[in-house]
């Protein structure tokens, strides 16, 4: 179940990516060139297959910055039950 949360937040956060890029009407391309990097990494980014790599903060805060976003985390309380000891 913790392997399932863990994953259902790397898709929510990649699905989040995609769809700000194709809002602001921006190709896979144009955002790699704005990032100095190449498409095939942005759709790796975009991507929640199985054996992925969750992005690192700086990566999230290029892609956002060169969408012109900021990146915004909260810590917020779990609930009893989800707690790691």
């Amino acid at each position: 179940r913790e392997a399932y949360e863990r994953k259902r937040n790397e898709i929510e956060i990649a699905l989040m990516m995609r769809r700000a890029r194709e809002e602001a009407n921006i190709s896979q391309e144009e955002i790699a060139s704005l990032m100095h990097t190449t498409r095939s990494a942005v759709s790796r980014l975009e991507s929640c297959g199985v054996n992925r790599h969750s992005p690192s903060i700086e990566t999230l805060l290029k892609y956002a910055h060169a969408l012109g976003y900021d990146v915004n985390i909260n810590l917020v309380p779990m609930a009893s039950e989800k707690r790691a000891l």
